[in-house]
């Protein structure tokens, strides 16, 4: 069992929503030397998201392995692996029938990264959950596993109190989110 660093789509990419589309995609500032950071002090690195445009009938299950090969390309070029992409292709609202559920892998619910543990070798408690909502959060609190924010202002309620995150920790940008978590590690160390 290894300890992961599992990065919110939302927080890797800029915000582009339902885009599958690699000419489009554009990592956040900042982010290979996040990684850097993170695969420095021993986390492997996956993805995890929410991808109910496959459900609601934006793009299909192909469009976003493309994607992720994409992803996965960038990372290798980087010297990083990807470890894992993990995705939720359900939305109970959805228009496609077979994605039309209700799943236990839609964030805010812990199922993917209960998934993870078991095809990843993730150790939870010692893995970090990325991201920038509280269903993020939520997720990871469900999982055991930890979690901290990157404030990308699109969930606004999260800080000033409407939605309970259970998270001490709270970054502006990736980089910065990597320093925290390396940080926690290094008092951890220390006590």
């Amino acid at each position: 069992m290894q300890p992961f660093a599992f990065l919110d789509k939302a927080v890797l990419l800029t915000d582009q929503p339902f885009n599958v589309d690699p000419a489009r995609i554009r990592f956040a500032a900042g982010w290979t030397l996040a990684l850097d950071r993170l695969h420095s002090a021993g986390f492997r690195l996956a993805t995890i998201s929410n991808e109910s445009g496959i459900a609601l009938g934006y793009f299909d299950e192909h469009a976003l392995e493309v994607m992720q090969r994409h992803i996965a390309s960038r990372f290798a070029s980087r010297g990083f692996e990807l470890a894992g992409f993990l995705y939720c292709p359900h939305h109970s609202a959805g228009s496609v029938a077979r994605y039309a559920v209700d799943c236990d892998c839609h964030l805010p619910k812990p199922g993917l990264l209960r998934r993870a543990a078991a095809e990843l070798g993730a150790d939870l408690q010692r893995s970090w959950l990325i991201g920038d909502s509280a269903d993020d959060m939520l997720a990871a609190r469900q999982a055991s596993c930890r979690g901290l924010v990157v404030d990308s202002g699109s969930e606004s309620e999260l800080f000033v109190g409407r939605r309970q995150t259970h998270t001490h920790l709270v970054a502006p940008d990736l980089c910065t989110a990597a320093d925290l978590v390396i940080g926690e590690l290094q008092t951890e160390a220390a006590a």
